[in-house]
């Protein structure tokens, strides 16, 4: 007996050439699991995680001068004082956003992310887009509709920590 690991979609795939990828994939895939950044949107790396970073070693502060440079460079501008993100603490310095959705796939998932089948529909309008919509005007499939930012968080941050700490 063989198992399938389900394939995960990040559904804020940006840029002309992957629109059509991933409008062929939403089209003629099934066992999809759909994790939609509004969800993962709202798991920050608060200014504490990341000083937690920098102390374990050389790749802890790599990855603490990457935070800052994203920080300093996009983040802060585009997604803070843009007001494209609210709800998350003030002391944010990045989101987990792609690590949640690799992280949809270990056997503990459930833990961190909430994971049901409904209905969906797609969009493209410059960025291929996936949302929540009625049962009358999408199809179903699985997909993210919750996530437990500070699980998540502590989780990630101290398998990072962790590691970072083994590795100098």
């Amino acid at each position: 007996m063989s198992s399938v690991l389900p394939i995960v979609l990040d559904t804020d795939i940006g840029g002309d050439p992957d629109d059509a990828i991933a409008l062929t994939v939403a089209q003629s895939v099934t066992n999809i699991t759909w994790v939609i950044a509004e969800v993962t949107y709202c798991i920050p790396v608060i200014r504490g995680d990341r000083d937690r970073l920098q102390s374990t070693g050389d790749r802890g502060l790599a990855l603490a001068r990457l935070i800052d440079s994203y920080y300093d460079g996009a983040f802060r501008e585009q997604l803070l004082d843009g007001n494209s993100i609210s709800g998350i603490p003030a002391d944010t310095v990045s989101l987990l956003h792609n690590p949640l959705t690799l992280g949809s796939v270990l056997p503990n998932s459930a833990a961190w992310v909430t994971l049901n089948q409904i209905p969906l529909r797609y969009a493209t309008d410059g960025v291929f887009r996936l949302n929540p919509t009625d049962a009358n005007h999408g199809v179903v499939a699985r997909g993210s509709t919750a996530a437990s930012a500070n699980d998540f968080a502590v989780f990630c941050v101290d398998r990072i920590v962790q590691f970072a700490s083994r590795v100098g």
